[in-house]
């Protein structure tokens, strides 16, 4: 199994709503990562994620925390969904072409669906693999928990 706890993060580019691909590497030495990974856009359990993680996103920000979202929609259907929302203080990522390359790279793809698992992966500063956490289906995660184990980290 790829991509667990003390691992190197697998990198990866992909697209994003506003502002063209973005690369995980981009943010080794600089910043922990929180990779947001979820179904489906337009979605009652994506939304309460993705509203949620806004509410508390300056908890991430005062930790020095980029969070990406990651799904497999289109970047047309992320920009149709977080312009629903009144946008998102985060990138929202395209792994739909090759279709969940980066869920898979992570192990965190559902083969019987076609989509990611929902799922949280806290990447520190050197790019390794500090936190990991899958979902079950009507499971939610909780962000004030993920800042608190983003503080653990240190």
């Amino acid at each position: 199994m790829a991509a667990q706890i003390g691992d190197v993060a697998p990198d990866f580019t992909l697209p994003s709503v506003s502002e063209g691909d973005i690369s995980l590497s981009q943010y080794k030495g600089e910043k922990t990562v929180v990779l947001s990974f979820h179904v489906f856009d337009f979605t009652g359990g994506r939304t309460t994620q993705a509203t949620s993680f806004r509410t508390h996103y300056s908890r991430f920000e005062e930790n020095n925390v980029q969070v990406l979202g990651i799904s497999c929609d289109t970047v047309a259907s992320h920009r149709a969904w977080t312009t629903s929302l009144g946008g998102l203080p985060y990138p929202e990522l395209s792994d739909f072409h090759p279709k969940g390359k980066a869920s898979q790279a992570y192990d965190l793809w559902n083969d019987e669906r076609g989509v990611s698992l929902r799922a949280v992966v806290i990447v520190d500063k050197e790019g390794v693999i500090r936190y990991r956490e899958t979902y079950e289906p009507g499971v939610l995660p909780d962000p004030l928990e993920i800042v608190a184990a983003i503080e653990k980290i240190g």
